[in-house]
């Protein structure tokens, strides 16, 4: 087993693991991983009276959760959240060092394909998320984060929905990884649809 070898899968299984080969794999590392399908997802139509009276579109979800036959996609009033040019991934990675600076997506990484974001209205770049690693039949959602002073209007509500939407038509369904501590973004994505399960990832120790 080589030391790039990151050995990942069902918490108590890895656990099992690193206890039954001390010396060989290092501490198992804890995160959430959440998945949803076309049948469990949760995405409302958002209305013209959904928006709050600053001008900022709730959040609220499962008002109408129909499938229409244009796909997952059209479940989805999206005027503020829009995929982003390839010109803009220094206001990414601005915002990414600002709200997200641990996240694993960044600007120009291999795999990482594109961005979508929300503007306020002076045109500034507040909230932002990814289609990242996506494979052909599971999209991966990466690197959602808001800016502090945009929190608590619903954009990353808006960013999950967009991106989830758009990647549930392209590849039949949709993934992400978040720490289980992030009780914020678990709230999210479990109003969406995705359900949860508990994992862990380990490493092979490097010999000295």
């Amino acid at each position: 087993m080589g030391t790039g070898y990151r050995p990942f899968g069902d918490r108590e299984t890895i656990h099992r693991l690193v206890e039954a080969m001390p010396g060989e794999l290092g501490p198992a590392g804890n995160f959430t991983w959440m998945t949803v399908g076309p049948d469990e997802v949760r995405l409302d139509v958002r209305r013209p009276d959904a928006r709050r009276p600053d001008g900022v579109q709730a959040d609220g979800i499962g008002a109408d959760t129909s499938k229409p036959a244009g796909g997952v996609a059209a479940l989805m009033v999206k005027p503020d959240v829009a995929w982003l040019a390839l010109g803009a991934e220094d206001e990414v990675s601005a915002v990414l060092a600002v709200a997200n600076p641990d996240a694993y997506a960044r600007p120009g990484m291999p795999g990482v394909t594109r961005w979508a974001g929300v503007r306020d209205d002076a045109g500034r770049l507040v909230a932002v998320g990814a289609d990242a690693w996506s494979a052909p039949r599971v999209g991966f959602v990466g690197g959602v984060a808001t800016l502090p002073e945009a929190r608590g209007s619903g954009l990353a509500g808006a960013i999950c929905r967009f991106l989830t939407a758009d990647l549930l038509d392209r590849h039949g369904r949709v993934s992400l990884m978040v720490d289980d501590v992030n009780a914020a973004a678990l709230a999210v994505y479990r109003r969406l649809g995705y359900t949860r399960r508990p994992v862990a990832a380990t490493r092979a120790v490097q010999e000295t």
